[in-house]
């Protein structure tokens, strides 16, 4: 899940998740029930107290439904509960990787870091370099990725400064 690779964290409940951003306890996406089913008749009370619980302190609802089709699931209990629904495709994948473990380097790094590690194994996976292997190839876009990820991470980050 993104989530995760944002700083979320998802604690597994059985017929749901949890998700939860402790750093961004607003975002309503980061911070939610994941049911594994719709909810039956009769049960949209029930998940609305379960988000209370796990949320105490929101001042939002946010339940996600996992199903492939949108007609698989009654919204008519949920809306009448003050719900609004949206539909959202997700993508999903088989594996997760940290783009800067792909680079094979962890955090704390520097920018720096980051692109010194980049241009080093951009050269080594280059197909150039290779004599047009296509697997060096394709390593060398998931290299590509990974280093516009992190770099696009790393600029972003706020600066924090201790002032006396």
């Amino acid at each position: 899940m993104i989530r995760l690779l944002e700083g979320s964290k998802a604690e597994d409940r059985g017929d749901y998740l949890v998700v939860s951003t402790p750093q961004n306890p607003t975002y309503w996406w980061g911070n939610f029930l994941l049911l594994a089913q719709p909810p039956q008749p009769g049960e949209a009370r029930k998940w609305l107290a379960r988000f209370a619980e796990e949320f105490p302190a929101a001042s939002h609802v946010a339940l996600g439904i996992d199903v492939t089709e949108a007609s698989m699931i009654d919204n008519r209990e949920l809306i009448a509960a003050g719900l609004r629904m949206e539909r959202s495709s997700v993508l999903i994948a088989a594996e997760l990787r940290e783009p800067l473990a792909t680079l094979g380097l962890s955090w704390p790094t520097t920018l720096d870091a980051v692109k010194s590690r980049y241009k080093e194994l951009a050269k080594r996976h280059h197909p150039d370099a290779n004599g047009g292997d296509r697997a060096a190839e394709e390593r060398l876009k998931t290299i590509n990725l990974a280093y516009a990820a992190v770099r696009s991470r790393l600029v972003a980050a706020p600066s924090v400064a201790a002032v006396g």
